[in-house]
Protein backbone atom coordinates (compact mmCIF):
# COMPACT_ATOMS: atom_id res chain seq x y z
CA UNK A 1 0.00 0.00 0.00
CA UNK A 2 1.19 3.50 -0.81
CA UNK A 3 0.19 6.33 1.50
CA UNK A 4 -0.65 9.77 0.14
CA UNK A 5 1.85 12.57 0.45
CA UNK A 6 0.86 16.07 1.59
CA UNK A 7 0.54 17.39 -1.96
CA UNK A 8 -1.81 14.58 -2.96
CA UNK A 9 -3.93 15.08 0.13
CA UNK A 10 -4.29 18.74 -0.75
CA UNK A 11 -5.09 18.09 -4.42
CA UNK A 12 -7.68 15.46 -3.51
CA UNK A 13 -9.27 17.61 -0.76
CA UNK A 14 -8.65 14.96 1.88
CA UNK A 15 -10.61 15.50 5.10
CA UNK A 16 -8.96 12.70 7.07
CA UNK A 17 -8.11 9.02 7.22
CA UNK A 18 -10.87 6.59 8.19
CA UNK A 19 -10.91 3.03 9.52
CA UNK A 20 -12.11 1.17 6.45
CA UNK A 21 -11.01 -1.94 4.54
CA UNK A 22 -10.62 -2.08 0.76
CA UNK A 23 -14.25 -1.73 -0.46
CA UNK A 24 -13.72 -4.25 -3.27
CA UNK A 25 -12.00 -7.17 -1.55
CA UNK A 26 -12.25 -6.38 2.16
CA UNK A 27 -8.48 -6.57 2.58
CA UNK A 28 -6.31 -4.13 4.49
CA UNK A 29 -6.18 -0.68 2.90
CA UNK A 30 -5.42 2.98 3.49
CA UNK A 31 -8.67 4.91 3.02
CA UNK A 32 -9.16 8.67 3.13
CA UNK A 33 -12.40 10.61 3.14
CA UNK A 34 -12.68 13.55 0.77
CA UNK A 35 -15.41 15.96 -0.23
CA UNK A 36 -16.14 13.74 -3.25
CA UNK A 37 -15.98 10.31 -1.60
CA UNK A 38 -13.16 7.97 -0.67
CA UNK A 39 -9.58 7.63 -1.87
CA UNK A 40 -8.31 4.07 -1.50
CA UNK A 41 -4.81 2.58 -1.56
CA UNK A 42 -4.72 -1.21 -1.47
CA UNK A 43 -2.22 -3.90 -2.45
CA UNK A 44 -5.14 -6.02 -3.68
CA UNK A 45 -6.86 -3.37 -5.80
CA UNK A 46 -4.41 -0.53 -6.44
CA UNK A 47 -5.19 3.15 -5.88
CA UNK A 48 -8.55 4.65 -6.84
CA UNK A 49 -11.43 6.96 -5.92
CA UNK A 50 -14.99 5.85 -5.24
CA UNK A 51 -18.27 6.88 -3.62
CA UNK A 52 -18.73 6.52 0.12
CA UNK A 53 -21.32 3.77 -0.34
CA UNK A 54 -19.16 1.86 -2.82
CA UNK A 55 -18.51 -1.06 -0.45
CA UNK A 56 -22.26 -1.67 -0.29
CA UNK A 57 -22.35 -2.04 -4.08
CA UNK A 58 -19.61 -4.67 -3.94
CA UNK A 59 -21.42 -7.01 -1.52
CA UNK A 60 -23.26 -8.98 -4.22
CA UNK A 61 -20.60 -8.79 -6.90
CA UNK A 62 -19.09 -12.11 -8.09
CA UNK A 63 -15.34 -12.52 -7.65
CA UNK A 64 -14.79 -12.59 -11.43
CA UNK A 65 -16.34 -9.14 -11.83
CA UNK A 66 -14.33 -7.80 -8.89
CA UNK A 67 -11.17 -9.16 -10.50
CA UNK A 68 -11.99 -7.45 -13.81
CA UNK A 69 -12.66 -4.18 -11.99
CA UNK A 70 -9.32 -4.59 -10.24
CA UNK A 71 -7.66 -5.04 -13.65
CA UNK A 72 -9.20 -1.78 -14.82
CA UNK A 73 -7.82 0.06 -11.78
CA UNK A 74 -4.41 -1.55 -12.28
CA UNK A 75 -4.37 -0.56 -15.95
CA UNK A 76 -5.30 3.02 -15.09
CA UNK A 77 -2.51 3.14 -12.51
CA UNK A 78 -0.08 1.77 -15.11
CA UNK A 79 -1.01 4.50 -17.59
CA UNK A 80 -0.29 7.24 -15.06
CA UNK A 81 -3.77 7.80 -13.63
CA UNK A 82 -2.91 7.31 -9.96
CA UNK A 83 -6.42 7.81 -8.59
CA UNK A 84 -8.95 6.85 -11.29
CA UNK A 85 -12.55 7.42 -10.31
CA UNK A 86 -14.84 4.38 -10.44
CA UNK A 87 -17.92 5.64 -12.25
CA UNK A 88 -21.03 3.85 -13.45
CA UNK A 89 -19.73 3.07 -16.94
CA UNK A 90 -16.65 1.43 -15.41
CA UNK A 91 -18.81 -0.77 -13.19
CA UNK A 92 -21.02 -1.75 -16.12
CA UNK A 93 -18.04 -2.76 -18.27
CA UNK A 94 -16.31 -4.66 -15.47
CA UNK A 95 -19.39 -6.57 -14.38
CA UNK A 96 -20.08 -8.06 -17.81
CA UNK A 97 -16.48 -8.43 -19.02
CA UNK A 98 -14.98 -11.84 -19.68
CA UNK A 99 -12.00 -13.02 -17.62
CA UNK A 100 -8.65 -12.54 -19.34
CA UNK A 101 -7.06 -15.67 -20.88
CA UNK A 102 -4.01 -17.41 -19.41
CA UNK A 103 -1.70 -15.88 -22.02
CA UNK A 104 -2.77 -12.43 -20.87
CA UNK A 105 -2.20 -13.41 -17.23
CA UNK A 106 1.36 -14.43 -18.10
CA UNK A 107 1.95 -11.13 -19.87
CA UNK A 108 0.63 -9.18 -16.90
CA UNK A 109 2.83 -11.20 -14.55
CA UNK A 110 5.94 -10.12 -16.46
CA UNK A 111 4.73 -6.54 -16.72
CA UNK A 112 4.46 -6.55 -12.92
CA UNK A 113 8.06 -7.73 -12.64
CA UNK A 114 9.14 -5.15 -15.20
CA UNK A 115 7.50 -2.35 -13.23
CA UNK A 116 9.18 -3.56 -10.05
CA UNK A 117 12.57 -3.58 -11.79
CA UNK A 118 13.08 -7.31 -11.22
CA UNK A 119 16.69 -8.49 -11.33
CA UNK A 120 18.10 -12.07 -11.44
CA UNK A 121 18.25 -13.62 -8.00
CA UNK A 122 15.52 -11.42 -6.53
CA UNK A 123 12.46 -13.19 -5.10
CA UNK A 124 9.17 -12.75 -6.95
CA UNK A 125 7.20 -12.85 -3.71
CA UNK A 126 9.03 -11.51 -0.68
CA UNK A 127 9.19 -13.61 2.49
CA UNK A 128 7.65 -17.03 2.99
CA UNK A 129 4.56 -16.61 5.16
CA UNK A 130 1.31 -14.62 5.15
CA UNK A 131 2.30 -13.52 8.65
CA UNK A 132 5.07 -11.47 7.01
CA UNK A 133 3.68 -8.07 5.86
CA UNK A 134 6.10 -7.99 2.90
CA UNK A 135 5.00 -11.45 1.79
CA UNK A 136 1.31 -10.58 2.05
CA UNK A 137 1.82 -7.30 0.19
CA UNK A 138 3.66 -8.89 -2.76
CA UNK A 139 1.22 -11.83 -2.80
CA UNK A 140 -1.85 -9.59 -3.02
CA UNK A 141 -0.11 -7.40 -5.59
CA UNK A 142 0.47 -10.43 -7.79
CA UNK A 143 -3.19 -11.42 -7.48
CA UNK A 144 -4.13 -7.93 -8.65
CA UNK A 145 -1.86 -8.00 -11.69
CA UNK A 146 -2.94 -11.40 -13.03
CA UNK A 147 -6.66 -10.80 -12.34
CA UNK A 148 -6.86 -13.70 -9.87
CA UNK A 149 -10.13 -14.24 -8.02
CA UNK A 150 -9.08 -16.70 -5.32
CA UNK A 151 -5.92 -17.91 -3.62
CA UNK A 152 -6.13 -21.29 -5.35
CA UNK A 153 -6.25 -19.55 -8.74
CA UNK A 154 -2.97 -17.80 -7.99
CA UNK A 155 -1.46 -21.06 -6.76
CA UNK A 156 -2.57 -22.76 -9.98
CA UNK A 157 -1.02 -19.97 -12.03
CA UNK A 158 2.27 -20.27 -10.13
CA UNK A 159 2.19 -24.04 -10.63
CA UNK A 160 1.68 -23.62 -14.37
CA UNK A 161 4.67 -21.27 -14.66
CA UNK A 162 6.74 -23.68 -12.59
CA UNK A 163 5.77 -26.62 -14.79
CA UNK A 164 6.71 -24.61 -17.88
CA UNK A 165 10.14 -23.90 -16.46
CA UNK A 166 9.68 -20.16 -16.12
CA UNK A 167 10.02 -20.00 -12.33
CA UNK A 168 11.54 -22.18 -9.62
CA UNK A 169 11.31 -22.48 -5.84
CA UNK A 170 14.17 -22.20 -3.41
CA UNK A 171 13.41 -22.41 0.30
CA UNK A 172 9.82 -21.36 -0.25
CA UNK A 173 10.71 -18.29 -2.33
CA UNK A 174 10.02 -17.99 -6.07
CA UNK A 175 12.59 -16.90 -8.66
CA UNK A 176 12.74 -16.60 -12.45
CA UNK A 177 14.65 -19.26 -14.37
CA UNK A 178 16.78 -18.39 -17.40
CA UNK A 179 13.70 -19.04 -19.53
CA UNK A 180 11.72 -16.64 -17.39
CA UNK A 181 14.43 -14.01 -17.59
CA UNK A 182 14.39 -14.21 -21.38
CA UNK A 183 10.62 -13.79 -21.33
CA UNK A 184 10.98 -10.73 -19.08
CA UNK A 185 13.53 -9.30 -21.52
CA UNK A 186 11.07 -9.76 -24.40
CA UNK A 187 8.36 -7.96 -22.45
CA UNK A 188 10.78 -5.16 -21.61
CA UNK A 189 11.73 -4.71 -25.26
CA UNK A 190 8.09 -4.70 -26.31
CA UNK A 191 7.22 -2.04 -23.75
CA UNK A 192 3.64 -1.75 -22.61
CA UNK A 193 1.04 -4.42 -23.15
CA UNK A 194 -0.58 -4.33 -26.56
CA UNK A 195 -3.94 -3.64 -24.99
CA UNK A 196 -2.90 0.02 -24.86
CA UNK A 197 -4.67 2.42 -27.22
CA UNK A 198 -3.06 5.85 -27.50
CA UNK A 199 -5.68 8.61 -27.51
CA UNK A 200 -4.83 11.81 -29.38
CA UNK A 201 -7.43 14.52 -28.75
CA UNK A 202 -8.15 18.03 -27.54
CA UNK A 203 -7.66 18.05 -23.77
CA UNK A 204 -10.00 20.97 -23.13
CA UNK A 205 -12.69 20.61 -20.47
CA UNK A 206 -15.26 20.69 -23.29
CA UNK A 207 -14.09 17.17 -24.16
CA UNK A 208 -14.16 15.67 -20.65
CA UNK A 209 -17.53 13.96 -21.11
CA UNK A 210 -16.56 12.70 -24.57
CA UNK A 211 -13.49 11.02 -23.08
CA UNK A 212 -14.89 9.78 -19.76
CA UNK A 213 -18.24 8.56 -21.10
CA UNK A 214 -17.36 7.84 -24.72
CA UNK A 215 -13.76 7.18 -25.68
CA UNK A 216 -12.41 5.42 -22.58
CA UNK A 217 -15.39 3.09 -22.01
CA UNK A 218 -15.75 2.45 -25.76
CA UNK A 219 -12.16 1.22 -25.91
CA UNK A 220 -12.67 -0.76 -22.71
CA UNK A 221 -15.75 -2.42 -24.23
CA UNK A 222 -13.44 -3.76 -26.95
CA UNK A 223 -10.89 -4.87 -24.35
CA UNK A 224 -8.39 -2.02 -24.70
CA UNK A 225 -6.91 0.45 -22.22
CA UNK A 226 -7.11 4.13 -23.15
CA UNK A 227 -3.88 6.07 -22.68
CA UNK A 228 -3.72 9.87 -22.53
CA UNK A 229 -0.32 11.51 -22.35
CA UNK A 230 -1.61 14.35 -20.15
CA UNK A 231 -2.40 11.79 -17.43
CA UNK A 232 1.05 10.26 -17.27
CA UNK A 233 3.43 11.39 -14.56
CA UNK A 234 6.95 11.90 -15.93
CA UNK A 235 9.95 14.22 -15.74
CA UNK A 236 11.07 13.90 -19.36
CA UNK A 237 10.59 15.94 -22.52
CA UNK A 238 6.91 15.61 -23.43
CA UNK A 239 7.62 14.95 -27.13
CA UNK A 240 9.83 11.98 -26.24
CA UNK A 241 7.12 10.59 -23.97
CA UNK A 242 4.50 10.92 -26.71
CA UNK A 243 6.64 9.09 -29.26
CA UNK A 244 7.56 6.36 -26.77
CA UNK A 245 3.95 5.73 -25.75
CA UNK A 246 2.69 5.67 -29.34
CA UNK A 247 5.34 3.06 -30.14
CA UNK A 248 4.14 1.00 -27.17
CA UNK A 249 0.49 1.10 -28.25
CA UNK A 250 -1.52 -1.37 -30.32
CA UNK A 251 -3.23 1.43 -32.25
CA UNK A 252 -4.04 5.14 -32.03
CA UNK A 253 -7.44 6.79 -31.73
CA UNK A 254 -7.40 10.35 -33.04
CA UNK A 255 -10.36 12.64 -32.38
CA UNK A 256 -10.23 15.89 -34.36
CA UNK A 257 -12.95 17.79 -32.50
CA UNK A 258 -11.54 21.24 -31.73
CA UNK A 259 -12.40 24.72 -30.61
CA UNK A 260 -13.91 27.14 -33.10
CA UNK A 261 -13.99 30.88 -33.70
CA UNK A 262 -16.69 32.90 -35.43
CA UNK A 263 -15.10 35.25 -37.97
CA UNK A 264 -17.76 37.42 -39.59
CA UNK A 265 -20.26 34.82 -40.82
CA UNK A 266 -17.76 31.97 -41.09
CA UNK A 267 -16.97 29.34 -38.45
CA UNK A 268 -13.20 28.86 -38.31
CA UNK A 269 -11.56 25.80 -36.73
CA UNK A 270 -8.77 26.05 -34.16
CA UNK A 271 -7.24 22.64 -34.98
CA UNK A 272 -5.11 20.74 -32.50
CA UNK A 273 -1.82 20.34 -34.33
CA UNK A 274 -0.66 17.65 -31.93
CA UNK A 275 -3.53 15.36 -32.93
CA UNK A 276 -2.57 15.58 -36.61
CA UNK A 277 1.10 15.04 -35.76
CA UNK A 278 0.42 12.00 -33.57
CA UNK A 279 -1.91 10.41 -36.14
CA UNK A 280 0.72 10.94 -38.85
CA UNK A 281 3.47 9.52 -36.68
CA UNK A 282 1.38 6.40 -36.02
CA UNK A 283 0.76 5.96 -39.74
CA UNK A 284 4.49 6.25 -40.33
CA UNK A 285 4.88 3.25 -38.04
CA UNK A 286 2.21 1.35 -40.03
CA UNK A 287 0.08 1.47 -36.89
CA UNK A 288 -3.72 1.43 -37.30
CA UNK A 289 -5.45 4.76 -36.67
CA UNK A 290 -9.11 5.09 -35.72
CA UNK A 291 -10.39 8.51 -36.82
CA UNK A 292 -13.24 10.39 -35.14
CA UNK A 293 -14.74 13.87 -34.92
CA UNK A 294 -17.95 15.35 -33.59
CA UNK A 295 -20.52 15.28 -36.39
CA UNK A 296 -20.92 19.07 -36.67
CA UNK A 297 -17.16 19.47 -37.31
CA UNK A 298 -16.50 16.91 -40.06
CA UNK A 299 -16.38 19.79 -42.54
CA UNK A 300 -13.67 21.46 -40.47
CA UNK A 301 -11.25 18.52 -40.65
CA UNK A 302 -8.23 19.30 -42.83
CA UNK A 303 -8.75 18.18 -46.43
CA UNK A 304 -5.57 16.04 -46.35
CA UNK A 305 -7.13 13.70 -43.78
CA UNK A 306 -10.85 14.19 -44.35
CA UNK A 307 -10.96 11.29 -46.80
CA UNK A 308 -10.32 8.82 -43.98
CA UNK A 309 -13.43 7.14 -42.62
CA UNK A 310 -14.15 9.16 -39.48
CA UNK A 311 -16.53 8.15 -36.74
CA UNK A 312 -18.86 11.16 -36.74
CA UNK A 313 -20.47 11.18 -33.31
CA UNK A 314 -23.37 13.07 -31.79
CA UNK A 315 -22.87 12.59 -28.05
CA UNK A 316 -20.66 10.55 -25.66
CA UNK A 317 -23.05 7.59 -25.59
CA UNK A 318 -23.09 7.43 -29.39
CA UNK A 319 -19.29 7.77 -29.44
CA UNK A 320 -18.84 4.89 -26.98
CA UNK A 321 -20.87 2.44 -29.07
CA UNK A 322 -19.35 3.49 -32.37
CA UNK A 323 -15.78 3.26 -31.06
CA UNK A 324 -16.44 -0.22 -29.73
CA UNK A 325 -17.94 -1.35 -33.04
CA UNK A 326 -15.21 0.27 -35.17
CA UNK A 327 -12.35 -1.09 -33.09
CA UNK A 328 -13.74 -4.64 -33.00
CA UNK A 329 -14.36 -4.53 -36.77
CA UNK A 330 -10.97 -3.08 -37.77
CA UNK A 331 -8.53 -3.96 -34.98
CA UNK A 332 -10.22 -6.89 -33.29
CA UNK A 333 -11.47 -7.42 -29.78
CA UNK A 334 -8.51 -7.79 -27.45
CA UNK A 335 -7.98 -11.29 -26.09
CA UNK A 336 -10.46 -12.91 -28.48
CA UNK A 337 -8.75 -15.84 -30.27
CA UNK A 338 -10.90 -15.48 -33.38
CA UNK A 339 -10.02 -11.81 -33.88
CA UNK A 340 -6.92 -10.22 -35.34
CA UNK A 341 -4.84 -8.59 -32.64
Amino acid sequence: MIDLDDWEKRDLDVVGRIDQADPIWGTQAIVYQTARGWVVSSDRSGTYRCRRDFNENMVDWPATSKARLTSWINDQNRSGEKFPEIRNHVLESAYDARPIPYSKQVERFYLMLQERGYRPGHPIIYGDSTADPEYLSSYLTMMRWIEATLDRELQGFIGALESDGQIFRDGGALYLTSKGLLKLEQIDLAGASNDQAFVAMWFGTEMDAAYEDGIAPGLADAGYRAFRIDRKEHANKIDDEIIAEIRRSRFLLADFTCGTLQVDSELVALPRGGVYYEAGFAQGLNMPVVWSVRADQIGLVHFDTRQYNHITWQNPEDLRKRIRDRVIATIGEFGSPDKAI
